[in-house]
């Protein structure tokens, strides 16, 4: 069975804990009439809450809706970072959990995968920046670990994970030690790809505002080291030759520009980004199409065929780029020209947050792919816990 995993803030286990909790725990604010959960309890409240939003989602669009399935899913998967706390290092704070289910309860409320426009560059989410205090790492960069859930981190804007110390000047290349990586950098403070030479800290620029320009020459005592700088935009320079013969590539904001240095007419300007064809036009030389649509070749040797619509999981394919999943299961597939696979859901699938489907409300059997927030519903119903060991890859 394939694996889908939340949506993650981070790549720690304690970022897999807020990533989770990102995906799954949404509702209102209060877990208990008493008071703030206990540890013990923390899993039940949040799956209830998230339960009871999606519950009153699905019923506002028609759909049917499995809560026991619901349930014991979602408290199967809190559960577990509620776990992380007792084995040690680890810090649960009650109190924080009713900021945390209030953000999901403005952003859930809203039943649909459209969450407005995106956050201006340095933003961070207000979900991540809320439920980044309720279980916090104690052990610092550098120290010994043995998940990253117990690697501390003072904001959402860091992320702590333990792995192995692979350094150049590590003494041993076994053992497990906390790394933090800072993120959502702005023009003009210090980025590093690579720890300093001694340290145990990246730092990288916000994409949605620059890149990491790196020093030259490098500094050979921190190679990784540079400065945040803004994307040139579009009329701009991104190939700069200086007096001395020196040349300087300046990147142009990918989302929306290219460098053009292409043929003999080149402008070595940002320009904006072709248009690219849809479904039943040409595709480009290079073979690329419209998002949401892929290049169908057809069978060789025929040439690039039309653009066409990405399939949905369950259609039959032949290469993974025809998968909307961006995964062609060809296991078992006929070789005789006929189709080869099936789209199916694949680990790698981000999913499409907040959607409210009739799988993510009802937790199919039928389900195959990524839905409601990485919500994958598992191929045997009712759900026990041995499908979400093999579902969760734990």
């Amino acid at each position: 069975m394939h694996t889908t995993r939340g949506v993650r803030v981070g790549v720690s286990v304690l970022g897999l804990a807020l990533g989770t909790m990102g995906t799954w725990g949404q509702g209102g604010c209060s877990s208990s009439s008493s008071g703030p959960p206990a540890l013990d309890q923390v899993a039940s409240a949040v799956a209830d809450s998230y339960c009871s939003a999606l519950r009153s989602c699905c019923e506002r669009a028609g759909y049917a809706y499995d809560n026991g399935s619901c349930k014991v899913q979602l408290q199967f998967v809190f559960q577990r970072l509620a776990d992380s706390v007792k084995r040690g290092k680890v810090f649960y704070d009650p109190n924080a959990v009713a900021a945390c289910q209030a953000a999901y309860a403005e952003r859930v409320n809203r039943c649909s995968v459209d969450g407005g426009p995106p956050g201006d560059a340095g933003f961070v989410d207000a979900i991540a920046d809320a439920c980044s205090k309720v279980f916090r790492g104690t052990v610092k960069p550098g120290e010994e670990c043995t998940e990253s859930a117990q690697c501390a981190t003072a904001s959402a804007k860091e992320n702590g994970s333990c792995r192995t110390d692979s350094r150049p000047e590590a003494t041993s290349k076994t053992k497990k030690v906390c790394f933090k990586s800072v993120g959502y950098l702005l023009s003009g403070q210090p980025c590093r790809a690579s720890p300093q030479k001694g340290q145990f800290e990246t730092r990288s620029c916000d994409p949605r505002a620059g890149y990491c320009e790196q020093t030259q020459p490098p500094n050979p005592d921190d190679p990784g080291v540079g400065t945040c700088k803004a994307y040139a935009k579009i009329g701009e320079d991104c190939v700069i030759t200086g007096g001395t013969g020196t040349t300087t590539f300046v990147q142009c904001d990918p989302k929306v520009s290219q460098c053009d240095v292409a043929g003999a007419s080149a402008t070595r300007k940002c320009v904006a980004l072709p248009t690219l064809p849809g479904a039943g036009s040409a595709c480009t030389t290079g073979g690329q199409c419209a998002d949401g649509h892929y290049c169908n070749y057809g069978t060789p040797p025929n040439p690039p065929g039309p653009c066409a619509l990405k399939k949905a999981i369950g259609e039959t394919c032949n290469q993974s780029q025809e998968c909307s999943s961006s995964f062609c299961d060809t296991t078992g597939g006929v070789l005789d020209g006929g189709p080869r696979g099936v789209c199916v859901g694949s680990s790698s699938d981000s999913a499409r947050a907040y959607e409210v489907t009739p799988r993510s409300c009802g937790f199919g059997p039928s389900g195959t792919g990524p839905e409601e927030a990485g919500i994958q519903p598992p191929a045997t119903s009712p759900l026990t816990t041995q499908d979400l060991s093999r579902w969760y890859d734990l």
